[in-house]
């Protein structure tokens, strides 16, 4: 009953503010005077490869060449002609802006602050598909997921803007005299064009881009911190461009206030990232009673959402380690903030009228002081990292559950570096992708250790200080909205903390997530038996238990395929989430877990959590678990020594049944015998044996969101027993 009382509720209001909508311009009539400034410092990588990164991508973007979510580095112009995805291709005749009547005349007039040689950008294209939304459709108005190969988080991705940042570092690299950057004006100049780009083309609460909540939070969030990092550069911008923009952020909070994704059921990463973008909304905004009520209300939900989204040993409750990243970017970030509130944002959180909060979840009266919650909120990041550092340890972490390449902020890049002949021969999303870059930058998704650097600078986690070093500028930038000084891990005279940092050459154990991470000698690898997440809903989840993932000497050899995409593709969504596409037993024609056939949202669905994963022995050389999946439990055990790893696997269902081991594509596979094979990564080379014939067959593998390569698998066919074994050469 209160669930449907919701969903009245919301289309009865629905309804009234698309009226409203409908009758005036929705440009607000109000301007924020002055905003405040929390970084004062431009936080800048040390490293030369991160710098180069800086370098390429915000160069690419003074172009408007953005590589989003596997598009390639493309220029994204109105008109343009776009690839395709997976054989669906869309034309557009549109070649500018299609503005409602009623915003028509103040979007003119800000596209009017435009430079004059400024080519503008189509915010509204899914430049992969082709496939294009239009602006003056109202927000809740807005359908996706129905058309095949369209994807609506292109648009998004690139409308959350993160690039910004890194061109107000590349303007700091400039002014110090950096080869091969522009100049700092052209840097500067180009971020208020394209935020004024933005604003003219997308009128509050009108297309694709005022769709989500979170979009527009991490947005906003991203405008912030780089309008911040440019000010500290010593950047101006003309005052008429500063009204633009301050109106803008209020904008953007008053969207998110009365678009929370919040349920009084389950809830996730999106309202996380409303919450947190409604914080940097409110802390830079001048002290007004409804920005006080915003702050307030997102340091109150801030304190909920992280004990009810992370679990006790510190993973995500949507069973996805990628997620993970994204939601703890986001909290990281945002207790940096909290913690670095001057005197009189934290007078409003006491000050606050709790009853001119007019939305849901309520707002209760001023109760426990800033540093109550605060203390809340760190003993759970504590946590969080804890499980970071855990999963990370000596390679990068194990890609499980769903990846979609989500960041919060993008302090520094960590890339691949590939020439268009090598990336096209590479990467099949890039086949039919024309007017590419000689150079391509290949995102490396796996890597967590910025989120522990950023940790790094918050009071009480000097520990990962060590990881400050080689991600500077998430240190840095963590450390600016703290409000502390940033030098203490580059004057070479670390804390004795630092020290204290966790041993990532140890096994790790994290039961409430659902993954063991043994460490044995040059072995590293992951084992999955858990939930399937989102209290049973299975959101982000795929069909792997009892999986493993296989690292050894540092060299990548069994792998989680990864997603590669949602609603564009259904079959393959299904086909990446699915159980054959994880190093578990298969039977055919059976899942671990059903799910709904179809397309849309029903693809962020399964039918509830059958397969039950349990683990019924863990010591320091052995694992024994067990699912239901199958209705007869699949039984699997892992022994490992320095040396060997075995393995057996048991199961009396009926059916065709085999074993899968998805290869890293740079893994080669030569046979030895019928039941062997030998299979190489760099000078590592691993033997693989079994109690029946290996068979080699192509597989694919997706290492982020819209990135898709040919890789190798191995599939043992048997019955009802199945022992295995890797050695060492």
């Amino acid at each position: 009953m209160r669930k449907a009382v919701e969903i009245f509720t919301r289309s009865v209001r629905s309804r009234l503010e698309r009226r409203r909508d409908a009758k005036k311009t929705t440009y607000s009539d109000f301007t924020p005077a002055v905003l405040s400034q929390y970084i004062r410092a431009v936080p800048l990588p040390e490293s030369a490869d991160r710098r180069d990164a800086v370098c390429r991508i915000s160069n690419l973007a003074l172009e408007h060449r953005f590589d989003t979510l596997g598009s390639g580095a493309i220029k994204i112009e109105y008109g343009m002609d776009c690839a395709g995805v997976e054989g669906s291709r869309y034309a557009s005749q549109v070649f500018a802006p299609q503005i409602n009547e009623k915003n028509q005349a103040e979007s003119e007039r800000i596209a009017s602050l435009l430079p004059s040689n400024y080519s503008r950008i189509d915010w509204q294209r899914d430049f992969k598909s082709g496939w294009r939304w239009s602006e003056n459709v109202w927000h809740k108005d807005i359908r996706y997921g129905n058309m095949p190969g369209a994807d609506v988080k292109v648009p998004w991705e690139l409308a959350r803007m993160l690039h910004l940042t890194t061109m107000a570092q590349a303007a700091a690299f400039a002014a110090s005299g950096c080869e091969g950057f522009a100049s700092p004006k052209r840097y500067a100049e180009e971020f208020a064009a394209q935020i004024t780009d933005f604003i003219a083309a997308n009128p509050p609460r009108f297309g694709v881009n005022w769709v989500t909540g979170m979009d527009v939070a991490i947005r906003i969030t991203n405008w912030l911190v780089a309008y911040d990092m440019f000010r500290a550069g010593g950047a101006e911008f003309p005052e008429e461009w500063e009204q633009v923009f301050r109106r803008s952020i209020y904008e953007h909070g008053l969207h998110i206030a009365a678009n929370l994704e919040w349920s009084s059921g389950l809830r996730g990463n999106h309202y996380l990232a409303d919450i947190v973008g409604l914080l940097f909304c409110a802390a830079w905004l001048p002290r007004t009673p409804e920005a006080d009520v915003w702050l307030a209300f997102a340091v109150q939900e801030l304190t909920v959402e992280i004990n009810l989204q992370f679990l006790s040993d510190g993973g995500n409750f949507e069973a996805s380690v990628p997620y993970h990243r994204l939601s703890g970017e986001m909290v990281v970030y945002a207790a940096a903030l909290i913690i670095g509130l001057p005197d009189e944002k934290r007078a409003a959180l006491k000050e606050y009228d709790c009853r001119l909060w007019k939305f849901k979840p309520p707002l209760s009266p001023a109760s426990k002081t800033v540093p109550e919650r605060l203390l809340l909120l760190l003993e759970k990041l504590h946590s969080i990292c804890s499980f970071t550092a855990g999963i990370s340890g000596i390679s990068h972490a194990p890609q499980i559950g769903d990846n979609d390449s989500g960041r919060f902020i993008a302090a520094s890049h960590v890339a691949e570096i590939l020439s268009c002949e090598n990336g096209r021969a590479k990467f099949l999303n890039l086949v039919k992708v024309d007017d590419l870059p000689a150079e391509i930058i290949i995102p490396v998704t796996d890597d967590y250790l910025p989120l522990l650097a950023a940790a790094a600078a918050l009071p009480g986690f000097e520990k990962y200080g060590q990881f400050a070093l080689d991600y500077s500028a998430e240190y840095k930038l963590a450390a600016g909205l703290c409000g502390i000084s940033s030098a203490k891990y580059f004057t070479g005279e670390r804390e004795e903390s630092c020290a204290q940092t966790p041993d990532r050459n140890k096994s790790a154990a994290f039961p409430d997530f659902g993954l063991w991470v043994i460490r044995e000698g040059d072995w590293e690898f992951a084992l999955r038996c858990g939930t399937i997440g989102q209290r049973g809903k299975g959101g982000h989840a795929h069909n792997d238990q009892l999986a493993i993932t296989l690292n050894c000497g540092g060299r990548k050899f069994f792998v989680d395929t990864g997603t590669y995409l949602y609603t564009p593709a259904p079959e393959m969504r299904n086909r990446f989430r699915s159980t054959s596409m994880h190093n578990t037993l298969c039977i055919d024609g059976k899942e671990q877990n059903d799910w709904l056939r179809g397309g849309g949202d029903v693809l962020f669905w399964m039918l509830g959590d059958r397969s039950r994963g349990r683990v019924t022995e863990y010591s320091s050389e052995r694992w024994s678990a067990e699912h239901r999946g199958y209705g007869m439990p699949h039984k699997r055990s892992v022994e490992w020594s320095a040396d060997k790893i075995r393995g057996a696997d048991e199961c009396e269902a009926d059916g065709k049944q085999y074993l899968m081991f998805h290869l890293a594509p740079e893994t080669s596979v030569e046979r030895k015998t019928q039941n062997s094979v030998i299979i190489s990564n760099g000078e590592i080379k691993l033997r693989i044996s079994s109690n029946y014939a290996i068979a080699v067959a192509d597989s694919l593998y997706s290492r982020g969101y819209g990135w898709l390569q040919p890789a190798k698998a191995l599939k043992i066919n048997g019955e009802k027993y199945f022992s295995w074994m890797i050695e060492k050469l």
